[in-house]
Parts: structure tokens; sequence; C-alpha cells
């Protein structure tokens, strides 16, 4: 059952394969909104290959989960205006979950280092802009 009261934190959930960076950070998202799943259960109802998932993979476990997504191509200066939290293409090969975009400061949930802070420069490294 989805539960819509105001939650202040989106969960750090850390990957336990190498290739489940996209399950992961889908499971901080829904969990945020108060679908309350675990990275097992959505291991056994969405299996991915062993080199992970792409955009569209994770897109359509969304969709099985009844979330609204879409993707869409912003340079890192527009991250202020994306509606929180949302599941950001890192480095060319990974997911993370940007939680918090205010003043100078940038908060990425990435399931494989945990709660990182980054400034919009250092984001500008890793955000492949998807």
């Amino acid at each position: 059952m989805l539960d819509f009261s105001l939650r202040t934190k989106v969960p750090v959930i850390l990957q336990t394969e190498a290739a489940e960076c996209g399950l992961t950070c889908l499971a901080m998202v829904a969990n945020y909104h108060g679908f309350e799943t675990s990275l097992s259960n959505l291991r056994y109802k969405y299996s991915f290959s062993a080199k992970g998932a792409n955009l569209l993979q994770v897109m359509k476990a969304a969709s099985g989960m009844r979330f609204t997504h879409r993707a869409v191509r912003l340079e890192p200066e527009e991250l202020y205006n994306l509606k929180l939290p949302c599941i950001l293409h890192w480095d060319l090969n990974h997911f993370v979950v940007l939680s918090k975009a205010s003043g100078k400061k940038f908060i990425v949930h990435d399931p494989a280092k945990g709660e990182q802070k980054y400034s919009i420069n250092q984001i500008s490294q890793h955000f492949t802009g998807v």
C-alpha cells in the first residue's frame, strides 16, 4: 500500500551485488514514497542480467510498481528543477538517487558508497545528463 504522508529523508540502501545499482535506487525511491519493499523483493520480481539494468529496464520496473516516470536530458544546473528524489545516470554505467538539491549542495545516495555530498562542479563530473 502506498503511503503519501510526508517523509523527510530518503533511505540509504546499499547494493549487495555489483550490478544492481538500478534496482537499489528504485528501492530507495519506492520506500521514500511509502511503497515498503526490500532489495531482495525487487530482485526476485525484476530479474536483470548479471551486467545490471539499463535505463529502460529500470523504467519498466518503476512502471510495474505503478510509479510515474520519464527520462529527461538536463544540464547539471537544471537539477534544481527536478522533483526529488529522482534517479540519475552516473559515470556512464551507474545509477544514483538525487535526494536534495539546494544552494550549492547536492545530496546523492549512491548505492555503492552511501550518502555523498557534491558541489555543482563535482556533480558535473559524474552526471551524464539523463
